[in-house]
């Protein structure tokens, strides 16, 4: 037992030790605090963020702007995507849109939407735009690719309608929708802080860069990198915890 964890988890710890190294004597060797601040600056100041109280709040601020991005484009993706398997022809009016929010540059949707909609709204829809496609092709893959068999026993009990696809396609299809969600939960993040970044918007993490990159205090920006780090591979375990318990 323990060495299975020792194998699971050795290399793991071992490539962020790498990580860390690297760092160090890239620091050392560079000397120049607002390229690449050294090592022990940026934990000290990483542990001076997180004894502030509106740490924490600004954290659960960006973070349930995600999990509310995430869970809306959930709902939707499941909806098209059981409207567009029961017409072939809807499916082939939401491709096309779904290839256009994959393909745009997300600079492009955020110049676009702060004019638009306006600096609160616009982390919303940018991220959900990016966020959306992945959720949405996943379940479409799930469904599309069942096993034949499965396939013609349902056929012989019925038609696909919205019943057999939430019973019966959606459950089959969630490794699709687990993949695609971990992937929705480290991009969503990183286009969301970047969209904050830009809005400044209020409690948020992106401001919280905005600001320490005014005053070029480079130690809080690579201090919140990490956090930021920490808290994808946090939830990514937790989903996984979640699929296994399940």
């Amino acid at each position: 037992m323990k060495i299975s964890i020792i194998k699971k988890y050795g290399f793991y710890l071992l490539g962020v030790v790498l990580i860390f190294a690297v760092w160090g004597i890239s620091a050392n060797i560079i000397d120049n605090h607002y390229i690449l601040p050294k090592l022990g600056i940026v934990f000290e100041t990483l542990f001076k963020i997180l004894k502030t109280t509106n740490t924490y709040r600004i954290i659960f601020a960006t973070l349930l702007r995600l999990i509310l991005i995430i869970v809306f484009c959930l709902g939707l993706a499941v909806i098209l995507a059981f409207i567009s398997k029961i017409n072939k022809s809807i499916e082939e009016i939401i491709t096309p849109i779904i290839v256009l929010c994959k393909t745009t540059p997300v600079v492009i949707f955020i110049v676009l939407l702060l004019i638009m909609v306006g600096r609160e709204k616009a982390p919303y829809i940018i991220t959900g735009m990016v966020v959306l496609p992945l959720i949405y092709e996943a379940i479409m893959a799930g469904i599309n690719n069942l096993d034949k068999d499965i396939l013609d026993e349902i056929k012989m009990i019925s038609n696909v309608n919205f019943k057999v696809l939430l019973k019966i396609h959606l459950p089959l299809s969630w490794p699709f929708i687990k993949q695609a969600l971990l992937q929705s939960i480290g991009l969503g993040l990183k286009v969301l802080v970047m969209a904050e970044y830009l809005a400044l918007n209020k409690n948020s993490i992106g401001r919280e860069i905005s600001f320490y990159r005014d005053f070029m205090m480079y130690e809080y920006i690579y201090a919140w990198a990490i956090i930021l780090i920490v808290l994808v591979f946090t939830i990514e375990i937790i989903i996984r915890k979640f699929k296994k318990t399940n």
